[in-house]
C-alpha cells in the first residue's frame, strides 16, 4: 500500500492487506491510520518503536513520521484505513480526549469484548465495501467520515470502560476547539 494512493478529493483511502504485503523500506506517513488484524499477526516500526500487532487488536496511528512492516505470520490478514488531517479533524469533535491521549499512549490495543470487535470488523467491512464500488458521490467522505467516528467512538467505549481513573473529567474536542476559538 503506498500512503499515496488516497485521493486528495475523499481524504481517505482503504484496502485489506495480508502476509505478501511486507514492505521493508520506511514510508513517510502524515495521515491518520487505523489498522483492524483480522488473522495472524505482524511486527512494524514506527518512529524507530518496535510494535506487534495480531488477531482481534487494533493500531490506531497518527501523524507518523516514518513506518515500515517488517514481518508478519503467513495467515496475516488486516483492513487498513487512512485519512488525512482535515477529514480526522472534522470526525474527531466530540470525540473524548481521553480516547485521544490513549491512541498516543497505547497505539496497538487488543479488543476483547467480543460484541466490540463484531462491530469494528462489521463497520470496517462496510468502510471496504462502499470504496470498493469506485462510485464518489457527493456523501463519500460524510459516509466514510462517519464509519470512521463510529470506530472511533467504540474504541473510545472501550478505552473508558477500562480506565483506572474514573474521576478524571473528559472533555471533548469539540470543547476544545471551542476555547481555541475564544482565546
Amino acid at each position: 500500500m503506498n500512503t499515496q494512493e488516497f485521493s486528495p478529493k475523499t481524504g481517505y483511502h482503504i484496502q485489506e492487506i495480508g502476509a505478501s504485503y511486507c514492505h521493508k523500506d520506511f514510508l513517510q506517513v502524515k495521515q491518520g491510520i487505523f489498522v483492524l488484524c483480522t488473522s495472524g499477526e505482524a511486527e512494524f516500526e514506527i518512529n524507530m518503536v518496535k510494535m506487534q500487532i495480531k488477531q482481534n487488536c487494533v493500531a490506531m496511528l497518527s501523524s507518523i513520521l516514518a513506518m515500515r512492516l517488517i514481518s508478519t505470520s503467513a495467515d496475516f490478514k488486516a483492513i487498513v484505513l487512512i485519512i488525512d488531517a482535515e477529514m480526522s479533524s472534522q470526525i474527531s469533535v466530540g470525540i473524548p480526549v481521553q480516547v485521544f491521549e490513549r491512541i498516543l499512549r497505547e497505539p496497538v490495543r487488543e479488543i476483547k469484548a467480543a460484541a466490540d470487535w463484531q462491530m469494528l470488523e462489521g463497520l470496517m467491512n462496510v468502510a471496504l465495501a462502499y470504496c470498493n464500488k469506485n462510485t464518489l458521490s457527493p456523501f463519500s467522505q460524510e459516509i466514510v467520515g462517519g464509519i470512521t467516528r463510529c470506530l472511533f467512538l467504540i474504541y473510545g467505549e472501550d478505552v473508558v470502560a477500562t480506565d483506572k481513573n474514573k474521576k478524571k473529567m473528559v472533555y471533548t474536542m469539540g470543547d476544545n476547539y471551542f476555547r481555541r476559538f475564544v482565546e
